[in-house]
């Protein structure tokens, strides 16, 4: 089974493509709009066309998109937040993926929830570890690695949740 995670904004997406068995990224990238002075709309749905190029390829069964869920604050003093527009962005490749899906395995998760206090710094090192090749220079924003790290993350809760399960069955018989 194949995972699509997604880091989504407007002006680039990070994804990964995960094997769920192996836990081994096949591919991690960034989509950036084709024109990056377009306004927010059409730079979100370029990125789409990108995305679309990478499930055509991939046929991932499941997708996840980091959502701005919980509070989140500007890294940059004196600058505005830009959630409004992260939310936009967001919203439409959730949106964009639950029609294309039918709804089917698309998980929105909540930012605050995967990350758990890690740091941008922690999340680059671990997506170093996870993905041999990984290079962070070209991943000024830590979108991919946020994609990679977002993908490890869920797949360790499945696989939680799975013994659990086993064990609770095991257990009533």
């Amino acid at each position: 089974m194949k995972i699509l995670s997604l880091d989504p904004s407007s002006s680039v997406t990070g994804y990964a493509v995960t094997d769920y068995d192996s836990e081994r990224v096949l591919e991690a990238g960034l989509c950036k709009p084709h024109k990056s002075r377009l306004p927010v709309r059409a730079r979100v749905l370029s990125m789409l066309d990108d995305i679309s190029k990478i499930i055509r390829e991939h046929a991932p069964s499941v997708y996840l998109v980091e959502c701005p869920l919980g509070k989140q604050y500007t890294r940059t003093p004196g600058k505005i937040s830009g959630i409004p527009v992260w939310a936009f962005a967001a919203g439409t490749v959730f949106g964009w993926l639950e029609a294309k899906t039918d709804g089917r395995n698309v998980w929105p998760i909540s930012n605050v929830l995967w990350t758990a206090g890690k740091s941008k710094n922690a999340r680059v090192i671990r997506a170093g570890l996870l993905m041999p090749g990984y290079d962070a220079a070209h991943d000024k924003g830590a979108d991919m690695a946020d994609a990679i790290c977002l993908a490890a993350w869920w797949i360790r809760q499945q696989k939680a949740n799975d013994r659990l399960a086993a064990a609770t069955r095991k257990g009533t018989r």
